[in-house]
C-alpha cells in the first residue's frame, strides 16, 4: 500500500484523540501489513487510572472478537476431517433438529438457533448442548439471525465431534495457538492472570443508529432478547473480571487476547499463511446478506466472520471492515473490533478496557480504520 507513513500518522492522531476526548482507559492497536507486524501501539491503564499500566502483551475479554480465531478451528478441526461448508451438519451432528442444513449455513447464523426454549445454565456445557440438540429452530435459512451466545456452543461441539479434543480450548491451543504463536486463549491458565486488565462498564447509553435492536433486546420474548439471554447466566460485563469465568473460555463470548495475538491471527490470514487455503476462504466469502433478526439491522457472515452487507446494487451498507470487498473479521461487544483485508494484505486489531454501549464497533476504532484507508 503506498503512503505507510501517512496512513500511520493519520492512525496515530486518532488514537491520541481517543485518550483526550473519549475516556480511553487502557488499550492496544495492532497492525499488520504483507505479512509483518507494522505497528502496535499500548497505552493507558490495566485497571485504575494511575495504577498497573497497560502493557503490548496486556490481555482483556475481547468477547465476540474472538468468533473469527473461533471459527477458523471449527474449520481447521472439520476440514481435517474431510468436512466442509457444503456437507449437511446432520453428518457430524445428526442430534440437531436441522433437516439438511449445511455446515456453512450454520456457521454463518442462519441454523435458527440463536436462542434456547430451555432455561439451560452457561456453566453447564452438558446442559447447553441438550437443548440446543432439543430445540426448534427460529427460521431457517436462508433467514439469518446473529447467534450472540450459542455459536459458542455450536463451535465447541463441532470441534470435539470432528476432532476428538476434549473441549474447544484444549484443541485452539494445541492444533492453532500455540504452532502459530497465537496470544489468543480460550480458557485462561492462572498463570496468565497477572497480565489481565480488568474492564469497565459503559458510562453513556446506546448510539442513535442501534435504537432499534435496544428496542427489541428490552422487549420480553423478542427473538433479540432470548438469543442475548440464553444460555442463562454471565450477562454482566463483571463476571469478565472473575478469574473462574476466564478459565472456562466460552469460545462465543469469552475469549482472551491482546491486540499482538488478534493482529497475527489475521495478518497471517491476510496473506494465506495461517492453515489451508481453503479455510481462509470460507471465512472470507458471503454466505448471507439481509436483514438479521436478532441486530435488527442489515449483516452479512462468512462461515463464522461477519462482513460488510451491501444493497442491491452490490455498494456497501457500511465499511466496518474498511473498503475492500474481500475484508471480513468480528467485532466484540463494548468496541474491540479485529479484521484482515486479503485485498490489500492488512490486518487490524483494537482492544480496550473501557466498554461503549454497542453491538457494532464505535468510533474509537472505526476512525482509526477510516484514517489508514483515507
Amino acid at each position: 500500500m503506498r503512503n505507510v507513513e501517512q496512513r500511520l500518522d493519520r492512525v496515530l492522531n486518532v488514537w491520541g484523540e481517543n485518550f483526550q476526548k473519549r475516556g480511553e482507559l487502557g488499550a492496544s492497536l495492532c497492525l499488520w501489513l504483507d505479512g509483518r507486524e507494522l505497528l502496535l501501539q499500548s497505552g493507558g491503564w490495566a485497571d485504575d487510572p494511575n495504577g498497573t499500566a497497560w502493557r503490548d502483551d496486556t490481555l482483556v475479554p475481547v468477547y465476540s472478537a474472538g468468533k473469527g480465531p473461533a471459527a477458523f478451528a471449527v474449520w481447521h478441526a472439520l476440514h481435517s476431517g474431510g468436512l466442509g461448508p457444503e456437507d449437511e451438519v446432520r453428518t457430524i451432528w445428526p442430534a440437531l433438529r436441522l433437516g439438511g442444513t449445511k455446515l456453512g449455513e450454520l456457521m454463518s447464523h442462519q441454523a435458527g438457533l440463536a436462542a434456547l426454549d430451555a432455561p439451560a445454565r452457561v456453566d453447564n456445557y452438558a446442559e447447553v448442548i441438550a437443548a440446543l440438540e432439543r430445540q426448534t429452530p427460529l427460521w431457517t435459512p436462508p433467514s439469518h439471525g446473529y447467534h450472540p451466545r450459542t455459536f459458542g456452543w455450536i463451535c465447541d461441539e463441532l470441534v470435539r465431534k470432528a476432532s476428538g479434543a476434549a473441549d474447544f480450548g484444549e484443541y485452539w491451543r494445541v492444533a492453532v495457538a500455540v504452532p502459530n504463536e497465537l496470544d489468543v486463549w480460550f480458557g485462561l491458565p492462572d498463570t496468565e492472570d497477572v497480565r489481565v486488565a480488568r474492564i469497565r462498564a459503559s458510562k453513556v447509553g446506546p448510539r442513535p443508529d442501534e435504537q432499534g435492536f435496544y428496542h427489541e433486546l428490552g422487549r420480553s420474548g423478542s427473538a433479540t432478547m432470548r438469543a442475548f439471554s440464553s444460555p442463562v447466566g454471565m450477562h454482566a460485563i463483571s463476571e469478565m473480571n472473575k478469574p473462574e469465568s476466564r478459565r472456562v473460555g466460552f469460545p462465543g463470548f469469552g475469549a482472551m487476547a491482546s491486540a499482538r495475538g488478534l493482529g497475527r491471527f489475521y495478518g497471517l490470514l491476510a496473506t494465506g499463511e495461517l492453515g489451508e487455503p481453503r479455510i481462509g476462504a470460507w471465512l472470507e466469502t458471503a454466505h448471507v446478506n439481509g436483514f438479521d433478526l436478532v441486530l435488527q439491522t442489515f449483516t452479512s457472515f462468512s462461515c463464522g466472520c461477519m462482513k460488510d452487507p451491501v444493497d442491491a446494487d452490490g455498494r456497501k451498507v457500511r465499511s466496518h471492515f474498511g473498503p475492500s470487498f474481500r475484508a471480513y473479521g468480528h467485532p466484540g461487544a463494548g468496541g474491540s473490533h479485529a479484521f484482515c483485508d486479503a485485498e490489500h494484505r492488512f490486518a487490524f486489531a483494537y482492544v480496550m478496557n473501557q466498554f461503549e454501549l454497542g453491538v457494532m464497533p464505535g468510533r474509537k476504532a472505526l476512525d482509526m480504520v477510516d484514517a489508514w484507508y483515507g
